[in-house]
């Protein structure tokens, strides 16, 4: 027993809407994770670029700091005492 046309027809109709939705809803939830995969990545470059803008910013702190204490004379290797408060001989 053969289907008849109409009925035949309409299930391909059918058949083909929902591997259409299918696909539709495929390819957005690709979509999707393809964006949140960018934006964890992104959220890494942005935390990286922080370290390193703070890590540089502390690196300049250091050296403006050891800049003023070589200008006052308050470098620590000139200034260390002995526990007799006298400055130790430099060769």
């Amino acid at each position: 027993m053969t289907p008849r046309p109409e009925t035949f027809g309409s299930f391909m109709q059918c058949l083909l809407e929902n591997c259409f939705s299918a696909a539709i809803i495929i390819l957005v939830q690709v979509i999707n994770r393809r964006q949140q995969l960018a934006n964890i990545e992104r959220a890494k470059k942005e935390k990286e670029m922080e370290e390193e803008v703070k890590k540089r910013k502390e690196e300049e702190e250091n050296r403006t700091r050891n800049d003023e204490n070589e200008e006052h004379g308050e470098s620590t290797t000139e200034n260390e005492t002995n526990k007799d408060g006298v400055h130790p001989k430099t060769d």
